[in-house]
This record gives structure tokens, C-alpha cells and sequence, in this order.
């Protein structure tokens, strides 16, 4: 209608034109002709405008109704889906009891609780013989403690032994040095005495026969 409307106004502009452009032809001497030839070119513009406008409509009309048929067809498939999902639920709440389920539940939720009661009970058990082993172990760190002070003494006193008797055998190396030593003088005034001896005898010999002639 629309489309109607503007052809039967563009008919009239070019109505209206075209005396004005006559009596602009005829004032200036050039032929009627002219006229008839604006207004042919002016609707054959219209005619190609409304075709294309019309292309253009069906063109759009087109792209529409695949549209609406693209629709049409996720609206079923959305509303078959929706079909099959309202039946699973319905047939799953029929499966589903929570009452069932809530007593399994129960049960092995007082299963876990007694699970848990012996672990803490042998939590409990372990704590004590950990702690009964921490009061051995820090009994036998004093009696290590102990032993190791006893060792270092002995050791201090070993030492101190090791130094006598490195002191003693030094002694002894002196004495024996020292007997040596004597010995060998002995030896010497034996020597000197046994010589001074036969000196003597030969004295008491030459007085004897001194005396005795």
C-alpha cells in the first residue's frame, strides 16, 4: 500500500513538473520533446526503485520465515527434550525413596562413628605407650649420661696411671743408668783396691824381710 502511495506521488510530482519545464522550453525555444522524455526516464527510476524495493521485501520475507522456521523447530525439540526430562524426573521421584536412603545413611554413618570410637581408643593407647617410651628413653639418656661421666673419668684416670708409669719406667731408666754407673765405679775402686792390696803385700813382704835378715 505503501509502495502504491508513493508511485501515485511521484505520478503527480511528474504531472507538476512537467508544465514548468514546458513553458521552460518553450521560453528558451527548445522542443516539447524534451518533457515527455524526463518524465519517461523519471518513471522507468520508479519503476526499477520499486522493483528492487519489492526484490528487497521478499528478499527479507524470506530470511524471516527461515528464521521462524528455525525457531518453530528448537521450540519442538526444546519442548520434546523438556517432555523426556519431565518424564525421567517423574519416573526417578517414583524410584527414589529418602527414607530408604536415610537409613542406609544412618547405618553407615554409626558404622564411621564406631570406626572412629577404636581409632581413638588406639590413638589413646599409642599416646600412652609413646609417652611410656619417652620416660624410657630419657631414663636410659641419664643412665648414657652417667656411664659416659664414669667413662671420662676412668679415662682421665688411665691417663693419669699412663703418666706414672711412663714417670716410673723414666725413673727406672735413671736407676738403672745410675747402677750402672755405680757398678762401674765399684768395679773401679775393686780394681784400684785389688792393686792397693798387692801393694800391700808387697810392702808387709819387704818388712818382713826387713825385719828378719
Amino acid at each position: 500500500m505503501s509502495q502504491v502511495i508513493r508511485r501515485r506521488n511521484r505520478r503527480t510530482s511528474v504531472r507538476r513538473e512537467i508544465p514548468g519545464q514546458s513553458r521552460m522550453s518553450i521560453s528558451m525555444g527548445a522542443p516539447i520533446s524534451l518533457a515527455s522524455g524526463v518524465a519517461a526516464q523519471s518513471s522507468q527510476r520508479s519503476v526499477a526503485e520499486m522493483k528492487n524495493s519489492s526484490q528487497k521485501e521478499k528478499k527479507d520475507l524470506q530470511g524471516l520465515n527461515c528464521k521462524l522456521a528455525e525457531f518453530l523447530e528448537k521450540t519442538r525439540m526444546l519442548e520434546a527434550e523438556n517432555k523426556h526430562l519431565k518424564e525421567l524426573l517423574n519416573r526417578s521421584q517414583v524410584e527414589f525413596n529418602i527414607d530408604v536412603i536415610k537409613i542406609s545413611y544412618q547405618e553407615q554413618l554409626e558404622d564411621l562413628k564406631g570406626i572412629i570410637e577404636d581409632k581413638d581408643k588406639e590413638l589413646a593407647a599409642v599416646k600412652s605407650k609413646n609417652e611410656s617410651l619417652e620416660e624410657e628413653v630419657e631414663d636410659l639418656t641419664e643412665q648414657l649420661r652417667q656411664v659416659q661421666d664414669e667413662r671420662d673419668r676412668l679415662q682421665a684416670e688411665i691417663d693419669g696411671l699412663h703418666d706414672e708409669v711412663a714417670r716410673r719406667i723414666a725413673d727406672s731408666e735413671t736407676s738403672r743408668r745410675r747402677t750402672s754407673e755405680l757398678e762401674k765405679q765399684l768395679a773401679d775402686w775393686k780394681k784400684r783396691y785389688g792393686i792397693l792390696d798387692g801393694q800391700m803385700a808387697e810392702l808387709r813382704t819387704v818388712r818382713c824381710n826387713t825385719l828378719n835378715p
